[in-house]
């Protein structure tokens, strides 16, 4: 559970001895770049966001003990200023998703909160003062949070609406639900384990709306379908 402190007096009622500490980085005028995994590290390394000191606190996933599932050494946050003009909750980047960056949504804990389940708590490991976001990261947060149109597609009737499911059906190699008017299912255009692809029969004349909401675009998915 959440307690929202209101004063000073009340961080030094609850925490440590009750409670850890939070923030929300957005609210507070910044974001926080969570490296929590290898992948996410070379995303971050492409984005620029070692290439200058810049606040960063160790996770504890980084002295969990040997063998912890969840164990990543190098496990590090780092702060930087929000762009002007951008505003977002909480983005995931690099084509696998693996670099998560928190903004409006979200509450990060700051040092020297615990976390139980890492037997470790969280330590600042770069005091210097938060900077604003390298070029690539702000260019990559600025793409990321583009509102995404949904693509429509306008069969001509129901025969190439049909057509059009049959090919998604063989693609992913699941049974859709026909009789539905809108399901999700995998998207074709990716490698997909959570059902990304929106699919809604939007009238009687066989018109399709179909929407990947891991980003793949109109083409990506036709294309896909061969």
């Amino acid at each position: 559970s959440q307690l929202w402190v209101k004063s000073l007096d009340d961080i030094d009622k609850y925490w440590p001895a009750v409670a850890n500490l939070g923030y929300q980085p957005g609210q507070s005028g910044f974001v926080e770049v969570d490296v929590d995994n290898p992948a996410g590290e070379t995303v971050a390394q492409s984005l620029g966001c070692f290439s200058e000191p810049s606040f960063a606190v160790q996770t504890p996933r980084a002295l969990a003990p040997e063998g912890h599932p969840k164990k990543f050494a190098r496990a590090l946050r780092l702060r930087f200023v929000m762009p002007a003009g951008l505003t977002f909750g909480k983005l995931h980047l690099g084509d696998d998703k693996s670099l998560e960056v928190f903004g409006m949504i979200g509450t990060v804990a700051l040092p020297p909160s615990w976390i139980s389940e890492y037997g470790a708590g969280y330590t600042v490991l770069d005091a210097s003062p938060a900077i604003v976001c390298p070029p690539l990261l702000e260019a990559a947060l600025r793409a990321a949070a583009a509102p995404k149109p949904k693509e429509v597609s306008t069969p001509s009737g129901t025969r190439n609406a049909s057509a059009f499911l049959d090919a998604l059906e063989r693609t992913t190699n699941k049974r859709l639900p026909r009789g539905r008017k809108s399901f999700t299912t995998r998207c074709p255009a990716h490698t997909d384990s959570k059902a990304s692809l929106s699919v809604t029969l939007a009238g009687n004349d066989g018109e399709l709306v179909f929407h990947c909401h891991a980003g793949c675009t109109f083409a990506a998915v036709l294309a896909a379908l061969g």
